[in-house]
């Protein structure tokens, strides 16, 4: 997952993300994301106008929060170090 994707997504705006895989499983679990299939200009121009006629969206603070507290590489490297502790201490 790039690092770009979470800062997209901490600012809580809408995106229209045209990927599939892993990246777009990870981008199924945010507020305010319209996945559709890559390369298909129809569906491009079509979550770009819902988006324009839902321009009352709010920005999404459950992005930020999800962000947060699962995704920021500092908390991860914490995690793992605590998990890491423990097996070694066995």
């Amino acid at each position: 997952i790039t690092s770009k994707l979470y800062e997209f997504l901490v600012i809580g705006t809408p995106i229209v993300f045209a990927g599939v895989g892993a990246s777009s499983d990870f981008m199924k679990s945010f507020e305010n994301v319209s996945i559709i299939p890559p390369d298909d200009p129809l569906e491009l121009s079509s979550a770009i106008l819902s988006i324009k006629r839902n321009n009352n969206q709010k920005l999404s603070s459950d992005n930020q929060e999800l962000i947060k507290n699962k995704y920021i590489r500092e908390l991860q490297v914490k995690k793992a170090l605590i998990v890491i502790s423990k097996l070694v201490t066995r």
